[in-house]
């Protein structure tokens, strides 16, 4: 990443973390990594954010795109009958909470297309 927050270039991964033992509830996952690979204690939860949009789904974030001051990540969330999956996007502010401001409805949106995968 670039300069981000004044605190100079860092890593970010992006991905799934289990919710439990269980491999279909996944969330959202980032992790924040100074240049030398080191965590960074002021994003997140020692530097990694986990965020469950549907909680015992296999939600999978595939992307991430810096907007102004906040990061946004993109993925995937299937439905709670696992028929269809929904293209998803998650707001978090620079120290990895969600962002309430990101959509009309909070931190995420998700939108299905075409009612399937």
């Amino acid at each position: 990443m670039p300069d981000w927050n004044a605190q100079g270039e860092r890593i970010l991964a992006v991905g799934s973390a289990r919710s439990s033992s269980s491999s279909s509830s996944e969330a959202f996952a980032a992790v924040l990594l100074d240049l030398n690979g080191n965590p960074e204690p002021g994003f997140g939860n020692g530097g990694a954010v986990k965020v469950d949009l549907a909680p015992g789904q296999s939600d999978v974030a595939t992307s991430a795109a810096l907007l102004g001051d906040r990061l946004v990540l993109a993925g995937k969330v299937p439905s709670t009958t696992g028929l269809s999956v929904s293209f998803a996007m998650l707001g978090l502010t620079a120290s990895g909470i969600p962002d309430p401001s990101f959509t009309v409805n909070g931190s995420a949106t998700q939108v299905n297309f075409f009612s399937g995968n």
